[in-house]
């Protein structure tokens, strides 16, 4: 699905848009807007292990960390979509009567990983909720196919421009402003439009009191992105 929405963010006619420089010009800036369903979706996956000892604590934290990639590719993750950050272990103090005491070593692993089949999301993410050793630090959503909804939206707003500054110009000649003439474009700067904010899943409904089999998925809504284009183009009348 999708959904194509152009605004005229300004339009600089009379003023300071619509000069006489050996040539009537204007100015018009556009934007296009593409709304597009996510098909991609990643998450950042945190496991934190505290121990007194160093090499126990490495040996626990190394052993989840294998565990969860095992989880992972038996949910068809493949090993490209994972990205595993080096192990860090720091000490940790306590303030006891005004002196620092050793209270042990905390270590942490990040797991970056991505799904491109988004339609078991909600199963695999009540699945990786069930994991005890894991923190799952939320969803981002994105789209495959992100270059071609930029231009898609580019067109959009282009489009909106040359069909405006074709109304502009004729107002002016049916004002005795112009005379009958061509009208072509002198410059296009592109705004550095970017995507909206990915959305953030919905939960509409969730039982986290037990995450047996039987239990029911956490129910996702992966939402919508907007890619948006926003042009300044000017014209020129010959």
């Amino acid at each position: 699905m999708k959904k194509i929405q152009i605004a005229l963010v300004a339009i600089l006619f009379s003023v300071s848009s619509f000069t006489t420089i050996n040539a009537q010009m204007i100015s018009l800036t556009t934007k296009g807007e593409v709304e597009v369903i996510p098909d991609i979706a990643s998450t950042n996956i945190s496991i934190t292990k505290t121990n007194k000892d160093a090499n126990v604590l490495k040996k626990e934290i190394s052993q989840i960390s294998s565990d969860l990639n095992k989880e992972l590719s038996k949910l068809k993750i493949e090993k490209k979509d994972i990205q595993t950050s080096n192990l860090q272990i720091n000490k940790e103090y306590d303030w006891v009567k005004s002196e620092r005491v050793f209270k042990g070593y905390r270590a942490t692993i990040s797991t970056s990983v991505t799904f491109r089949n988004i339609n078991n999301l909600e199963k695999i993410y009540t699945q990786l909720l069930s994991n005890e050793d894991i923190v799952v630090n939320g969803i981002q959503y994105d789209y495959s196919k992100k270059s071609e909804a930029e231009n898609e939206a580019y067109i959009k707003a282009l489009s909106n421009a040359n069909t405006l500054a074709e109304k502009l110009f004729k107002e002016a000649e049916s004002k005795s402003m112009l005379s009958n003439s061509k009208i072509i474009i002198t410059s296009i700067s592109n705004n550095n439009s970017t995507p909206s904010d990915s959305p953030k899943p919905m939960y509409k409904a969730a039982n986290l009191e037990a995450f047996s089999d039987s239990a029911p998925n956490i129910d996702i809504n992966s939402g919508t992105i907007t890619i948006t284009k926003s042009l300044t183009v000017v014209y020129q009348s010959l």
